[in-house]
This record gives C-alpha cells, structure tokens and sequence, in this order.
C-alpha cells in the first residue's frame, strides 16, 4: 500500500536536525509518494511473507514512514524498526510474541534483518527550505494536501504551523493512519467532548443559580 500523497521526500534519515540558512526555515518536500510498503509484502519484507504474517513488519514500515517526514524526532521513528525499544503504536517484540511457538524466534531474526537490509539503502532528507515570510503558508498547504488526499477528517484547524515540530506529529498520526489503523483525530475528538461537556456543566451550574 502506498500512502496516497505525491511528496518529494528525498529523506535523510532524520529530519529533525536539518538547518537552513538565515531568513529561513524548514518545511516538508512535496510531490513524492511516501511507500509504507518497503518492508512488507510488496518490498524486501516479500521474501519473509510467508514465513510470517503477523505484522512485525508493519513497524518496520512504520519506521521508515516515519523517517520521511520532516522535522521529526529520528529516535521515535527508530523505536519502531526495534525489538528492544518497545514503541506503544508498533511493537515489533509483541508482534513477533504472537506468533506460533515454532515461529517466534524465527519472526524476530526475520524482523531485524529487514531492518537492517532497508537501513543499507535508506539515506534521504525530507526538508527544504522556505523564507520566513512564507513558512507557515508552506507548511499548511503542505499537511492539509496531505490529509485531504489520505482521507483524514477535518481536525487540523488548530496545527501550530511555526512549530515545525507540532506539524511533523501531525503528519505521523496521519501515516499511523494508513500503516496502521490508528485514528488521527482521537485527541481532538477527545476535547472536543470535553469541551462539550464542561460547556453542558457551566450551563446547568447556571440554571441552578
């Protein structure tokens, strides 16, 4: 599965260091599609396909999703290609751990050298750089195309587009989205019924007044 997005994301293995010169900043590439297949069934992951199929590869392609993406903090993104660093959104070592008795080690081994084998040609940066001025423009066209081709709902309307960090976190709940099922909008929702909620509580606190 490829994400539905046209980025240019040439990565560079990590993101979060890139630097511009003076009058600039980072934002993500556009026009290039993010694969997060290249570690399944339709990447290196294929010749491991049918010695298991419980999903550790889908960490593996979380992990390099998430290398695609500007700005991101590489040390989340490592921890899903890792057996040993346990990630709460993929982990590699539960899924492996599911696996049938006679195939677990098998699962594990399997995992860490596709890792390894997707690292060897794994070297892209995913940033450019835009004038301050247009920046923030940048970033929003950027990460509202993104969601709009991959189906996200409308919850982006309180992204902080000079904080290049803040907008990285949104593009990965989107990609968690697509390799994994996750819901992008879950903490929005959640204070949206908050905010229901406390606005229902004033309310009848009045009514009683």
């Amino acid at each position: 599965m490829k994400i539905a997005i046209f980025f240019l994301l040439t990565l560079a293995a990590d993101g979060s260091d890139f630097k511009c010169d003076k009058g600039k900043e980072p934002v993500q590439k556009k026009n290039l599609v993010i694969d997060t297949t290249v570690c399944s069934d339709t990447g290196k992951g294929k010749a491991f396909h049918d010695e298991y199929t419980q999903g550790a590869e889908k960490c593996c392609d979380l992990k390099y999703a998430c290398l695609q993406i500007c700005g991101i903090d590489k040390k989340q993104c490592k921890k899903f290609g890792s057996l040993k660093e346990k990630s709460i959104d993929c982990d590699a070592f539960s899924r492996c751990k599911n696996e049938q008795q006679d195939k677990k080690t098998k699962c594990e081994e399997d995992f860490e050298d596709l890792v390894d084998k997707v690292q060897e040609n794994f070297r892209k940066q995913p940033c450019t750089c835009a004038k301050d001025s247009k920046v923030n423009k940048r970033r929003e066209k950027v990460l509202n195309d993104f969601a709009e081709k991959n189906d996200v709902p409308d919850c982006l309307k309180n992204v902080n587009y000079s904080n290049n960090t803040e907008v990285a976190e949104w593009f990965l709940k989107i990609i968690k989205k697509e390799v994994i099922g996750t819901n992008v909008c879950a903490d929005h929702e959640k204070m949206s019924v908050m905010a229901v909620e406390l606005d229902s509580n004033s309310s009848t606190a009045l009514a009683y007044q």
